[in-house]
């Protein structure tokens, strides 16, 4: 039998072991483990919430302190000791000083094992009063004078645990409100502790102009009063009163005859008198002009100014630059035609973009009038394709002035994309290329939607400098909200970093504060704001902004500064390289870009991409690009008014949608910015005219769909004509921009894009062209792909516009009808496409409320399917197999 030992260590430890059994553990149980507060008006008591501490052991246990951490405090029933299985309270109060959230615990400390216990505290301080916007203000933009916008809402929250007395509620004539509180000292008018009540504003503008103001309201509750800052433009519901003078830039030859032409606005008589270079009716040196306005040229070159002046007030006319010369500029519109076999196509000649009807001659491939070979012309300009395919050339020609200029005709039989077979990857469509301007006035996460379900996932922004610097602390609930609402929909966003806050405006000279459109005067102390921005955007909403423009518009009236190019690049060079050190402090990587231009410039873009201090920190380069402005409201889609068409302009090659675009990127293939020629090309700014009245098209439900159609095919098409790649963005303005400019809002018999209060938005004629070329619905272009190896009859000056790409899941062909002809039977043929299938879809933009579709059959022929469509005049048809 062995013997058993216990070393000393274990015997000690059987004998404590012995004698807790028979004194009875010392336990405690505490419940809850841990508390959150609602939040609590800053300065004051919360209601206690209670901890209960058990005593679960055999005999009582000592409790030698129990105490919670500020802004949290206990009061306690619970003595020094607490008997076996008895019970005692502890009474948490929270009371915040500050509006934050807070951390803490109740800890309890005694002779019970695990000694001390601790219970977990949170809650949130809010100010007494809080309010929606908080601290953030409202900027309304832009709103016609005496008319009432939409009206935002602000909501007061009482967070007290006392009734709230709201004495008064002030604003100005340009922001009236309506309110649900009640005002008074009375206790039933008082707003009780945790409830709510609303102010709802409207800006109705007084005068043009910005309006600024505060909505103040006074209460009982320390931090009174609430002051909510306002904000917004007034703006013309109708042109000011004034002269057009048509056609607006002439040239023509010493002695020869034109008849100029005027309209007026805002005034009660129309009768004008002329002058030429402040000469009432001219001179023979200038050239002399009749009240009619027929005006002589004189014997000698040169550059005059012809004016008409009202005849009921002086001070209000409108002018033409003219240019005599020996060399007038002799055009032919279209510059190119792609027309079905038998189709017609109308030409007309131009001196310097006037129709020139006197005099002139046709001629097809050399033959006057042209044969049934070449297609023929009459004198007045319309020809017929032949019934055969081909490639023929127009001439025109002027024998007074000397001049031929001709135009090159596609006449197809069948519209062909060769899709390489879906191998062919030279072209990249990048994801997202289309977008919105104007997100901050989008007001909903479901309006947004409403956009991102077309495909429309980025959307530009104003930064709100002004209202989130007001003072040189930021308030970041301004853009916060927007950003909130952004995220929520699964947007993207582009930050114009844009304005200067009230304390970095200058206090003397021509851009004397208030003006938030002057340039900062200390550009590092902006520099440091757009710095922290990104570092905002980074930690708050990461991933959410990746492109930040530098200002808008800086080269026109975007900025006030005395030199706006010098002054723009050293903001550029302040801002660009500390907003990117940010970044990279944060683990992030963004896109900074500008010089945002007004319309195209080679001297800005040349300067930003070759300054030392500006070309290292240029990742893209963005432009607008409005084919007409204030002046040019008349302009109509295909008729020559004393301005070319919007028709002509959007594919004129000097200055149309395409040629801007590529002397754009023909300067960024010559910059000494880090990517050299494969630096992205924004264009952040799109439309019809860039001025806030009715035109011609820009809502139509006509040829809305037909412009924004043809102004994509041009540029996706850029690639056909030699430029390097297609556009990394395409931001249509706007999203929202009453009133004229949107792309979802209230349909009503203006369509003026107004957000009627409560009114659901629903999408205007434009919105069904992105919807169609985008979003996964439809032809999925939003997730990037790749344009086809070629296509038969590109997009160019008249006929048909077609385009054709493929993305992951399909090929795809668009084909447009800019025209008032209507074909029928034309063929569309699938090249080497990526797929083998008798059958496809045919959708069409139907009245510019919504997009049809039907089932189209295929006939194959080695690698190519074809199938025959017809193909209305003023139409957007898109065909997809898969």
């Amino acid at each position: 039998m062995s013997e058993c030992r216990i070393p000393r260590a274990g015997l000690f430890s059987l004998l404590v072991l012995s004698i807790g059994s028979a004194l009875g553990a010392q336990t405690l149980t505490v419940s809850p483990k841990q508390i959150s507060f609602p939040n609590q008006a800053t300065g004051q008591a919360s209601a206690p919430s209670q901890v209960s501490i058990t005593n679960t052991g055999a005999s009582a246990i000592g409790i030698s302190a129990i105490q919670a951490a500020a802004p949290f405090s206990e009061t306690t029933d619970c003595g020094k000791s607490l008997a076996a299985g008895a019970t005692c309270t502890v009474y948490v109060v929270f009371t915040p000083s500050a509006a934050q959230y807070y951390t803490g615990s109740l800890t309890i400390t005694g002779t019970a094992t695990g000694s001390p216990q601790t219970v977990a505290l949170a809650g949130s301080g809010v100010p007494p009063v809080s309010f929606t916007p908080a601290q953030g203000g409202y900027y309304f933009y832009n709103q016609i004078v005496s008319t009432p916008s939409t009206p935002q809402v602000v909501t007061i929250i009482n967070n007290q645990s006392m009734s709230l007395e709201i004495s008064s509620i002030a604003s100005s004539a340009d922001f009236p409100f309506t309110t649900t509180c009640t005002i008074g000292s009375q206790p039933q008018n008082e707003l009780a502790a945790g409830k709510s009540c609303t102010v709802s504003l409207e800006f109705d503008p007084q005068a043009l102009g910005q309006r600024t103001a505060n909505l103040t309201i006074a209460n009982n509750a320390p931090g009174s009063p609430i002051v909510v800052p306002l904000q917004g433009t007034g703006i013309a519901g109708s042109p000011a009163a004034g002269v057009n003078v048509t056609p607006p830039a002439p040239c023509m030859m010493q002695s020869q005859v034109l008849q100029f032409a005027y309209n007026t606005t805002g005034l009660s008589n129309t009768s004008v008198k002329w002058y030429v270079d402040g000469l009432l009716n001219g001179s023979a040196a200038v050239g002399t002009i009749s009240s009619s306005g027929l005006y002589t040229a004189p014997t000698s070159v040169g550059t005059h100014v012809v004016r008409a002046v009202s005849v009921s007030n002086d001070a209000v006319s409108g002018e033409a630059a003219l240019n005599v010369t020996q060399t007038p500029t002799f055009e032919i519109y279209p510059y190119s035609a792609s027309i079905p076999a038998g189709g017609q196509q109308t030409f007309q000649a131009q001196i310097c973009m006037v129709p020139d009807t006197t005099g002139i001659t046709f001629t097809v491939d050399g033959v006057a009038g042209g044969n049934a070979t070449t297609g023929t012309i009459t004198s007045a300009g319309v020809y017929t394709a032949p019934a055969v395919a081909g490639t023929h050339h127009v001439l025109v020609t002027n024998a007074k002035i000397g001049k031929t200029t001709g135009s090159d005709v596609t006449v197809f039989s069948s519209i062909v994309a060769d899709f390489g077979s879906r191998t062919f990857t030279s072209y990249p469509v990048p994801a997202d290329m289309f977008g919105t301007g104007r997100g901050e006035s989008i007001p909903t996460t479901s309006a947004r939607q409403l956009l991102t379900s077309a495909g429309l996932n980025d959307t530009r922004l104003n930064a709100q400098i002004p209202l989130v610097y007001a003072s040189e602390t930021p308030n970041w609930p301004p853009i916060d909200a927007l950003m909130t609402t952004l995220q929520a929909a699964g947007q993207h966003a582009m930050l114009q970093m844009v304005y200067s806050p009230s304390w970095l405006q200058p206090t003397t000279g021509p851009c004397v504060a208030p003006n938030e459109y002057s340039a900062p005067t200390n550009v590092n102390e902006w520099a440091q704001i757009a710095a922290a921005y990104v570092h905002h955007m980074d930690t708050t909403f990461p991933d959410v902004v990746t492109d930040y423009e530098i200002w808008n518009e800086p080269n026109a009236t975007g900025m006030c500064a005395g030199d706006h190019l010098q002054t723009y690049l050293a903001i550029y060079a302040a801002a660009a390289p500390a907003m990117k050190t940010q970044a990279a402090a944060d683990g992030k990587t963004i896109r900074v870009g500008g010089p945002v231009l007004s319309g195209y410039s080679a001297l800005w873009i040349s300067n930003l991409l070759t300054n030392a201090d500006t070309a290292p920190y240029v990742d893209f380069i963005s432009y607008h690009q409005y084919m007409f402005g204030l002046t040019g409201l008349p302009v109509q889609w295909n008729t020559y008014t004393g301005y070319p068409s919007l028709y002509q302009e959007t594919q004129d090659p000097s200055v149309g949608a395409w040629a801007n675009y590529d002397k754009v990127q023909q300067q960024v293939a010559a910059g000494k910015q880090p990517a050299g020629a494969k630096t992205p090309i924004y264009v952040t700014e799109f439309n019809t005219n860039w001025s806030y009245f009715q035109d011609c098209c820009r809502n139509s439900a006509t040829y809305s769909p037909v412009w924004n159609a043809l102004y994509a095919t041009d540029m996706l098409d850029s690639v056909y004509k030699g430029t390097a790649k297609v556009p990394d963005k395409l931001i249509y303005f706007a999203g929202s921009a009453y009133p004229w400019f949107c792309m979802i809002g209230v349909q009503d018999k203006n369509s003026d894009c107004l957000y009627s209060a409560g009114a659901t938005p629903v999408p205007y004629p434009q919105y069904y062209v992105y919807d169609l070329l985008a979003s996964s619905h439809y032809l999925g272009l939003s997730a990037g792909g790749y344009m086809a190896k070629s296509i038969s009859t590109p997009t160019g000056g008249g006929g048909l516009a077609t385009t054709a790409f493929y993305t992951a899941g399909q090929d795809a062909i668009v084909v447009t009808n800019p025209t008032g002809t209507a074909y029928s039977h034309i063929v569309v043929t699938f090249a080497n496409p990526g797929f083998s299938t008798t059958q496809g879809t045919l959708y069409t933009i139907e009245d510019g409320v919504s997009i049809g579709s039907s089932t189209v059959s295929f006939s194959a022929l080695g690698t190519s399917l074809s199938t025959t469509i017809d193909v209305p005049a003023y139409s957007v048809q898109a065909i997809s197999i898969k």
